[in-house]
């Protein structure tokens, strides 16, 4: 389970047609150490709000769609360790004059419906207007169109929407801390221990680094994958 529409981390390369970015190597590293093969990956394009319903109804066996990990979510899916770490920030035009959450009172502010970035704008400026999309890109196209003054996600997500438009630049301080987890039908444990064991072997062999040098340096330069923490 993936989406299309996240550049950076699963977008269509506008020559090919083919599915690129972080979300999509990291997929093919599980798929290489389950068949020998990277591209023996059916990819299945979801939305934010569709993710979870997926996993439960084993309609996909993994979510790699920059899938922030909370406690709430875990109760419903199992998650591998984290893969990335991002921070949610905002996304505003150059001459907005809007520097950190305390000037978004009365302004709309993008976001994606059934994502935590709704919660904690919600929670960060109450006097805020939220504009809810179903994609990532559709806050590019209405931060483009004036029908919203800012969009608030992960830092990650929205470089990739200023990658598309050079008058969006990212400000403020981080809202909330981002760990992106790999989804996993919460039946399945043997599935979560082996995409764990194959996420070890990216930190340790270099894969990680070498997949954020090729497509994540707009970000800044690496400082290598987080640290893995499990339960057992």
């Amino acid at each position: 389970g993936i989406d299309q529409n996240t550049n950076l981390f699963s977008f269509r390369d506008p020559t090919t047609g083919m599915l690129m970015g972080f979300d999509v190597d990291v997929a093919g590293e599980m798929a290489r150490d389950l068949f020998g093969d990277p591209s023996r990956v059916e990819f299945r394009l979801l939305t934010s709000g569709d993710r979870f319903d997926a996993l439960e109804k084993k309609a996909v066996d993994l979510v790699v769609k920059s899938t922030t990990i909370t406690c709430e979510r875990s109760e419903r899916v199992a998650f591998s360790t984290v893969y990335f770490q991002a921070y949610q920030r905002l996304l505003v035009p150059k001459v907005s004059g809007i520097s950190g959450p305390e000037d978004l009172a009365g302004k709309r502010v993008c976001t994606v419906a059934d994502t935590t970035s709704l919660v904690t704008v919600r929670r960060v400026q109450p006097q805020a207007t939220i504009v809810t999309v179903p994609d990532w890109d559709d806050c590019l196209v209405a931060l483009q169109q004036r029908r919203a003054d800012a969009a608030s996600t992960d830092d990650s997500i929205l470089a990739g929407l200023a990658e598309q438009d050079p008058n969006l630049e990212i400000v403020g301080p981080p809202l909330e801390s981002e760990p992106y987890g790999i989804g996993v039908n919460k039946g399945n444990e043997d599935l979560v221990r082996f995409v764990n064991g194959t996420l070890g072997r990216m930190r340790a062999d270099g894969t990680w680094m070498r997949l954020y040098d090729s497509g994540l340096t707009v970000l800044g330069p690496g400082t290598g994958p987080p640290t893995a923490t499990y339960r057992d």
